[in-house]
């Protein structure tokens, strides 16, 4: 929800910058690809971030010594990096998923918007 309202309020904000685009020839397809990207961006590097930020604690809270229990390191589950890593991986592609479906729809609208519309508002 907070992902679509950011971009939905990038978009009627950005609303008379659209309109010059597309008045000098940008498509619909343009603007939408413009919006994801920038999303993808956004997204990405906040990721990025949290992620630093994450290990650092979870390595030293403790949480990334092996088990005591013998044979239980076979376990994936059970491997610090693996683990970390495929999770890390996961909640990337859900927040990527997110991201772009609380993006594509603002984006979509802006894009649909008559030129001399979004100009004539500003």
């Amino acid at each position: 929800m907070g992902i679509a309202g950011t971009f939905w309020l990038r978009g009627n904000a950005r609303r008379s910058e659209i309109g010059l685009r597309m008045s000098l020839g940008a498509s619909p397809r343009n603007i939408l690809n413009e919006f994801l990207i920038e999303s993808w961006f956004i997204m990405t590097i906040a990721w990025l971030i949290g992620i630093i930020f994450i290990f650092q604690h979870v390595y030293y809270a403790g949480f990334a010594e092996t088990p005591k229990v013998p044979d239980s390191y076979e376990y994936i589950q059970n491997q610090f990096v693996p683990h970390f890593l495929i999770v890390s991986l996961i909640v990337y592609l859900l927040l990527l998923l997110i991201t772009f479906i609380g993006t594509w729809i603002p984006a979509r609208r802006a894009a649909k918007a008559k030129p001399a519309d979004a100009l004539r508002d500003e």
